[in-house]
């Protein structure tokens, strides 16, 4: 385990630690949490199953996709974050997936873990990343995140996931970032 983060607060004296998916076993397990009832708000789309039911092995074998997970002193995966070049391979990533267990939000892992990604795409000599998030309110702190992180909505599209379900885009340039 690298990169050990302690998030001690009143109710939980775990230290949690950070660590690059790297093996078919940890790519499992990120995506088993991914797919569970601790990670995100709303259901997945059939789409987004796959991807998180495939895309942590593969990108074992792709240079410039990652994954990692965040786990505790008992060894229980509480969130997972995952990163990909888009689909014209010139150096722009996708955002593939970032959730914290529902019971670990507001203790600081997802910008914790954004920040370990966002290092991995300037290493890569990534231009900009793009990141896509749900309209429902569920989702409103991920929105705020980005923005107030220099993010600009680029994009909505309603119904995009599911009927009364739409997305917004949020885009930046890697040399604007601000951490």
């Amino acid at each position: 385990m690298h990169n050990a983060l302690n998030l001690n607060t009143s109710k939980d004296t775990d230290n949690y630690y950070i660590c690059e998916v790297t093996t078919p076993e940890e790519a499992k397990r990120a995506s088993d949490f991914l797919l569970s009832q601790e990670s995100f708000d709303a259901r997945l789309t059939p789409g987004e199953e796959e991807d998180a039911r495939n895309h942590p092995l593969l990108s074992l074998r792709e240079e410039k996709s990652r994954y990692w997970y965040m786990e505790n002193e008992r060894g229980e995966i509480i969130a997972v974050n995952g990163v990909k070049e888009d689909e014209h391979k010139n150096n722009g990533y996708i955002g593939a997936f970032l959730a914290v267990s529902k019971r670990c939000r507001n203790k600081g892992i997802a910008a914790r873990m954004f920040d370990i990604m966002l290092d991995f795409i300037r290493d890569k000599g990534g231009r900009y990343l793009l990141i896509d998030t749900s309209d429902r309110d569920e989702y409103k702190t991920i929105r705020y995140f980005l923005k107030a992180r220099g993010f600009q909505q680029v994009g909505y599209f309603p119904e995009y996931y599911y009927p009364g379900e739409g997305t917004y885009w949020y885009y930046k340039k890697m040399d604007d970032l601000v951490l």
